[in-house]
């Protein structure tokens, strides 16, 4: 599972805020990509047996998965008509809804898969 769709579970499921990266009412993209980059860490060696080592090299992992995916949820927002880099101001000034942000994110997973392929 990408990272994407894990940040569009944790939308779903714990719903979509503006203004904050967390809160109990829920996450903002950005927030919720985060989450889904560290549940990643987590299931990896986060709470299992492993080396510090392997436990870093994993935090590093989930790292730069979350960096690749801001990036490409950049590009996507770009070819989209958003002007600036910032994903937190799109989140904050300019998506309308919950499911404007799920779709985008469907988009940058759908944009990654290609790029793999």
């Amino acid at each position: 599972m990408q990272l994407t769709d894990e940040a569009i579970e944790a939308l779903r499921e714990h719903g979509w805020i503006k203004g904050s990266v967390w809160s109990p009412e829920g996450y903002c993209v950005l927030g919720a990509l985060q989450s889904a980059a560290r549940n990643s860490w987590l299931n990896c060696y986060g709470y299992g047996p492993g080396s510090r080592q392997q436990r870093e090299t994993a935090m590093q992992i989930a790292s730069m998965k979350l960096t690749e995916v801001v990036r490409a949820l950049q590009v996507v927002l770009h070819e989209h008509g958003f002007p600036g880099d910032s994903v937190v101001d799109w989140n904050d000034k300019h998506a309308h809804d919950v499911d404007e942000v799920i779709g985008v994110l469907k988009l940058t997973g759908e944009r990654m898969d290609q790029q793999t392929e």
